[in-house]
Formats: structure tokens, sequence, C-alpha cells
């Protein structure tokens, strides 16, 4: 059995919540393209669309892994590496291999450290 003294208090509970917690305290931020904060995702075909289906804020807006693996972004993979049973290595196709970055992606990355300095001088 509710009382009348429970129900106001129930209900000053609940208008106090709702107050404290007004989406209009919460900083909005208006959304942005990834690759504003990691650029190298606009080189590369459908690389800014996966990671962003990775990194959505609610998990059912999220890939799945196995939807992943059917995105547009690996669809350039050899099809032998579909048929690879568990635990081999990629490197087992004959046209996989490793390739080093180009020389303009490694360049930016080392041209200078956050104090500025170069960070080819040999000290770490």
């Amino acid at each position: 059995m509710i009382t009348a003294e429970g129900a106001v208090h129930c209900s000053l509970m609940t208008e106090r919540i709702e107050n404290e917690f007004r989406t209009y305290r919460f900083t909005v931020y208006s959304p942005k393209k990834l690759r504003q904060a990691w650029n190298k995702l606009g080189h590369v075909d459908h690389a800014e669309e996966l990671a962003s289906g990775f990194l959505q804020c609610f998990p059912k807006k999220r890939l799945s892994a196995q939807t992943a693996l059917h995105h547009e972004y690996f669809s350039h993979l050899p099809p032998r590496l579909w048929e690879l049973p568990d635990m081999s290595s990629i490197f087992t196709v004959p046209t996989v291999k490793l390739q080093p970055e180009s020389a303009d992606s490694i360049q930016l990355c080392s041209k200078s450290n956050s104090h500025g300095k170069s960070s080819s001088s040999g000290k770490h």
C-alpha cells in the first residue's frame, strides 16, 4: 500500500533526478569525420567508414566482426585468405606480402615529436 506521503516522496525524488540529469547540462558536440582526428583514414578506400562502424557509441549500431568481414574495405583481399584454416599464417598465400608505409606518411610521423625537436636525433 502506498501512502500519500510515500507518493509525494517518490514524486519529489523523480523530479530531483530529472532536474539533476537534464541533457542540457552535458556539452553537445557536432559530429565530425573521423579522418579529422586520424587523417590516414582518408588515404585508404572505405577505411573511415569501417572504423566509424566500430566506434559507434551505442552497441546496437556498431558493426559486428562478422559484418565487418564482408565490408568493402576487405573486398580487395585474395579469395584464398577466406579459405585458410584457423591458426594458418596469411603469408602462406602467395600474393600476400608486407608493404612499408609510403615515404610521405613516414615523413609526417618523424618530422617532429611533441616538443618540436626532430625525432631522428637518436635519443629516445
